[in-house]
């Protein structure tokens, strides 16, 4: 190993290269040709299953995704009790909603207030401010951490744009599929920034709406593709808070609407705990699938008792 990373050329770590000479001057040891096929089908074997058991838990994660998202949608748009009475919404997209549950307007409910259009030239890697861009949302709803985030620098920081912790934005642009009209709850005790393209919720009428169902709400399937109707643009498109605010939903009293939060929030806990337990299963399946190659060519375990029947 030491006489292959002398012969690698490059300033970042994550970007070493090797010239073609001397990867095929590079001296290594073989076994004989009946243990190289034995070796061979050792690991064709083995790691077809290991492949297989991780195209399982990744089909895993994929159904869980698709779980939460039918979830949120059920519970947000026809409430917990499957035995309610139904009536038609009027919405198109909503359909049948709960008989008591009432029409509005989102603008009737609270509005959206523009980021600031900070200067691209004064960023670092390091300060006190981090800037809230899109790549901070989640494309099914919620907050990330970029890695690495862009810290404001510049003399001009208008301290209305400083977000607080709990206060819920919308993404009003498009930088990856299925990103507009996404929401994200901003994270207590960091400092960031309100940027442009992301509409803030402000002026929201508590006696009517419930900020927690306002989230899952905002993040739910068909509601998330009505918003995006709205977008347009060339390269990346953008909606407004005028025309995302101009679409019609219906709320369950808000009583209602904090038991069907918690509810989310819960559910989306055990979903996250499962797919975090996937996720370390496919991790520790691809460093058994890693060390058991690395052993078997570099003649560290004996595969000739292990070779499988033809």
């Amino acid at each position: 190993m030491k006489g292959y990373t002398r012969l690698l050329t490059g300033v970042r770590p994550n970007s070493l290269q090797m010239s073609r000479d001397n990867m095929m001057c590079f001296p290594v040891i073989l076994p004989p040709k009946e243990d190289q096929l034995a070796i061979a089908r050792v690991l064709d074997h083995e790691t077809a299953k290991i492949d297989a058991l991780i195209a399982e838990e990744q089909r895993l994660i994929e159904l869980l995704q698709e779980k939460r998202q039918a979830v949120i949608s059920q519970a947000v748009t026809k409430g917990l009790n499957p035995d309610a009475p139904m009536k038609d919404s009027g919405v198109e997209w909503l359909g049948e909603v709960p008989e008591h549950w009432r029409n509005f307007r989102l603008k009737a409910l609270f509005a959206l207030k523009h980021g600031y259009a900070f200067d691209g030239s004064q960023f670092s890697e390091e300060r006190e401010y981090a800037l809230m861009t899109p790549g901070n949302f989640i494309e099914t709803g919620g907050f990330r951490r970029k890695d690495p985030e862009k810290y404001y620098v510049g003399s001009d920081m208008p301290s209305e744009f400083v977000l607080q912790g709990g206060e819920m934005l919308i993404a009003m642009t498009e930088q990856a599929p299925g990103l507009v009209g996404t929401a994200l709850i901003a994270p207590e005790g960091e400092h960031y920034l309100h940027n442009q393209r992301l509409g803030l919720v402000t002026r929201l009428k508590a006696e009517q709406l419930d900020t927690s169902f306002l989230y899952w709400l905002m993040n739910s399937p068909a509601l998330k593709a009505k918003v995006g109707v709205t977008a347009a643009g060339q390269k990346v498109r953008h909606t407004s808070p005028q025309k995302t605010l101009d679409n019609e939903i219906c709320l369950p009293p808000l009583e209602e609407q904090r038991i069907i939060a918690q509810a989310l929030f819960e559910a989306n806990e055990r979903c996250i705990k499962l797919t975090e337990n996937a996720c370390t299963s496919i991790r520790l399946l691809v460093e058994r699938r890693a060390a058991l190659i690395s052993a078997a060519v570099t003649g560290q375990i004996d595969v000739r008792g292990l070779v499988p029947e033809a």
